[in-house]
């Protein structure tokens, strides 16, 4: 369901840093089938409830060349990361973050910059949140 939705808002990420737990492997293995793309996808064990701080650290990691990753982690600290970089946006988007972030809930959040490693809180746009919930209706 969500990645048919990303499909047809032409979301395409050519990057997948996925958490090696069960219910992410899990989780993305239903996105992937539905994508127009396919993506390099990386599954690592430091992904497991990181921090907001190392999971921005690990974004500083990835090297020029991928303008569109997709990270798939646990919450509370997803929510948090994406709450963390999310500078601008709608402010309905924003509200419906700070108030959950479901599982298979998807933030876009874009950035000015094109390097990975200039990313920093706040200096994000958040251009879309979309809730499992939402595509059911």
């Amino acid at each position: 369901m969500m990645g048919k939705a990303m499909a047809e808002r032409g979301i395409d990420p050519e990057l997948v840093l996925c958490s090696s737990a069960r219910r992410t492997r899990d989780t993305l293995d239903l996105v992937l089938p539905e994508l127009r793309i396919e993506p390099e996808v990386v599954y690592e064990d430091a992904l497991y409830h990181a921090s907001p701080a190392e999971l921005l650290a690990r974004l500083h990691e990835i090297k020029p060349g991928s303008s569109r990753i997709m990270l798939v982690g646990h919450n509370p600290e997803i929510q948090a990361f994406a709450l963390d970089l999310t500078g601008s946006g709608p402010k309905h988007f924003r509200d419906r973050l700070r108030e959950k972030y479901p599982t298979a809930g998807l933030a876009v959040i874009n950035f000015a910059s094109g390097l990975w490693s200039n990313i920093s809180v706040n200096s994000g746009t958040l251009n879309l949140f979309l809730t499992p919930r939402e595509l059911r209706t």
